[in-house]
């Protein structure tokens, strides 16, 4: 007898958090950007019921804080009675954001959320049509960090039950505050047939199969960091042949980083270099699907209503002068401009910070490949490199998220850097260097 299973796999939720925005916009454009996270999980709760699936998977952080808030806590509730009436499961572990909450203190909670303990890992079983078919197995977080690897104690019984695991974690190995955990060390738990993540923020395919390992990333994106659509993955097996994951988009407001380059531009004033923005945006937009790399080709779509743009200008040419004359004035004209000039019938895209990376210097081939070639722009790049190296990039978040700890953060990762800020940063030096060695604007 066949034994198909059909899942949806999310995490990282963060109900009770809101979107990082900075402009003056109008009423409903607030409202909409404040209300784009319960949207997002409107969208979950709409996805599981019209797949008809088996059960909801939650691999923690689902309310962004163990300071109770109501209205998440209820806006969570909600969602959960919605799939019990349509007989819908929902397996859920707590992170390192709501470790502490006590989701059953002020409301009942509906009878399909089952919540792993945090004191030891808890096996719990799924039954459909009378019929024990699937083991799971999690660990919720007890604090706002976990560093025990509490996965070598997920010990599946003696079956032939499709099993399911769940955890929240960095999955950076020995050292990390969230589960100290190898991705070989993951592979080689026995039994079991999907791994299902949490707490990194965006939807990634750690191992295929034997056993499946996937983050579902976030549902919503809430700063520049988190760039790409968030949402949910949805999971088929038959028996135990892991047969489909297909990622299910849910946010309609995105993040987005445009470059525009002047190198060899002729602008000579505001309006034209608003019409190279312009043109620039509708061209990348149209290009880029917001999705993850790995599920291009496996997706369903979302429809986007909002996009908060961050432009970064970069380049040599007349128009760095232009930029500069005035800047804070510029970029409040531009920014009111590409506002106005933007918006259409199809959604909102906000202009929420323009960044001027341009250089007026102007040197000829054979000076600037001299300049290339020197010693200290050898040492430039090398620092360059090493600092956008993955392991350094970890350990700058980690060093710079325990100084924002002692501001009263209880999250560690709270003052993130990404690699764009870095990035920036060292394009920003290589111009000053430029600048006082050569002159310039």
């Amino acid at each position: 007898m066949k034994n198909n299973i059909k899942f949806i796999h999310a995490a990282d939720i963060h109900l009770g958090s809101s979107l990082h925005y900075s402009g003056n916009y109008s009423t409903n454009i607030r409202n909409m950007a404040d209300n784009a996270l319960q949207r997002a999980w409107n969208n979950l709760i709409e996805c599981c019921c019209k797949n008809e699936v088996d059960f909801l998977l939650l691999a923690g952080d689902i309310l962004d804080s163990d300071q109770r808030s109501i209205k998440a806590l209820d806006i969570f509730i909600d969602g959960c009675k919605r799939l019990s009436e349509q007989n819908i499961e929902i397996y859920m572990i707590t992170g390192n954001h709501d470790s502490g909450a006590d989701f059953d203190d002020l409301i009942e909670l509906p009878k399909n959320l089952n919540i792993f303990s945090a004191k030891n890992p808890e096996l719990k079983k799924f039954k459909k049509n009378g019929r024990e078919r699937v083991n799971l197995i999690g660990q919720s977080y007890s604090g706002h960090q976990e560093r025990d690897p509490i996965f070598e104690n997920y010990i599946f019984p003696q079956n032939e039950l499709l099993n399911i695991a769940l955890l929240h974690t960095q999955l950076e190995g020995k050292n990390s505050k969230y589960v100290p955990v190898s991705r070989n060390e993951l592979t080689a738990v026995k039994k079991v047939d999907y791994w299902a993540l949490g707490h990194i923020h965006q939807a990634q395919i750690i191992n295929h199969k034997n056993p499946a390992v996937f983050f579902s990333g976030n549902i919503q994106g809430r700063d520049f960091g988190e760039q790409l659509q968030g949402g949910a993955l949805l999971v088929e097996f038959e028996n135990k042949k892991l047969t489909d994951v297909q990622f299910l988009a849910l946010s309609d407001t995105i993040y987005m980083d445009l470059y525009v380059d002047i190198t060899g531009k002729k602008i000579k004033n505001l309006t034209e270099m608003m019409d190279l923005m312009v043109s620039k945006f509708k061209s990348a937009f149209a290009e880029m699907k917001f999705i993850p790399d790995s599920f291009k080709n496996n997706y369903k779509k979302q429809h986007i209503q909002i996009v908060l743009l961050r432009w970064i200008i970069k380049g040599r040419g007349d128009a760095a002068e232009i930029l500069l004359e005035d800047e804070e004035g510029v970029n409040e004209y531009l920014t009111k401009k590409l506002n106005r000039n933007l918006n259409d019938k199809d959604g909102f895209f906000l202009t929420e910070e323009i960044v001027n990376l341009t250089e007026n210097i102007f040197l000829d081939n054979e000076m600037e490949n001299k300049i290339k070639e020197s010693e200290i722009f050898r040492e430039i790049d090398a620092v360059k490199n090493d600092l956008l190296n993955k392991e350094d990039m970890v350990l700058i978040s980690e060093i710079m998220g325990e100084i924002w700890q002692l501001n009263d953060s209880s999250d560690p990762h709270y003052f993130e850097i990404d690699k764009n800020l870095i990035e920036r940063l060292l394009n920003k030096a290589e111009f000053e260097i430029l600048k006082s060695l050569f002159g310039g604007r």
